[in-house]
């Protein structure tokens, strides 16, 4: 390979971005509507409070997109801490129990789960076109509905075991921070050439 050359694969690209929107929008941004029901029963979760919750993670999210079109951070960079965020802000879920705290970690949570969207976008695309392998965005974005799916899942057992709201918040960002550990290399095994590029908000 020359040093215009992406130093990993179609499909090894392709993995890290499903799994890294898997990861953002399953857990950092749809993760709050199974917990719901066991919010309302162990924590005295209101629909007021719920909503509202709901609204700062949306906010976040498109405070994340404006932010990554002001600023154009770097795609892995937006990627990995982003992956971070998502982890952490998930995990403190389970361990807060202040309301205005709730919604902090939902809005911080967005603007992160924005960034890995964004960035992914912005580090897989060009990957894949150089393999000429265009079609497999498809299976990148697929990403999206499988962490919906999951979180889903998850939440179902999670009631169907009688878990807490708390050990469900704990264990789904320890998920995410784990799944971040895997992905931060590759996000690395790009040249220049393309990690040198800036995230733009994809307009799909």
């Amino acid at each position: 390979m020359n040093d215009k050359d992406p130093k990993i694969s179609a499909a090894a690209a392709t993995c890290v971005g499903l799994l890294a929107l898997a990861s953002a929008m399953g857990i950092g941004r749809f993760s709050l509507t199974p917990i719901l029901p066991l919010m309302q029963q162990d924590a005295g979760l209101s629909l007021a409070v719920a909503g509202w919750m709901a609204t700062a993670n949306y906010l976040g999210y498109l405070l994340g997109a404006l932010v990554c079109i002001a600023l154009t951070p770097r795609p892995a960079f937006g990627i990995r801490w982003g992956l971070v965020g998502v982890g952490i802000t998930t995990l403190s879920m389970g361990f807060a129990d202040w309301p205005p705290l709730w919604l902090a970690l939902r809005f911080l949570g967005g603007i992160a789960s924005a960034f890995v969207l964004v960035g992914t976008s912005a580090w897989a695309m060009p990957i894949l076109r150089h393999h000429g392998k265009e079609a497999w965005s498809g299976h990148v974005f697929s990403g999206v509905g499988i962490g919906i799916a999951f979180a889903g899942l998850f939440g179902l057992a999670a009631a169907v075991d009688a878990w807490s709201s708390r050990l469900t918040w704990i264990v789904l960002g320890l998920v995410a921070c784990v799944l971040a550990i895997p992905l931060w290399r590759p996000l690395r095994l790009v040249s220049s050439a393309t990690s040198q590029g800036r995230c733009m908000v994809p307009w799909i």
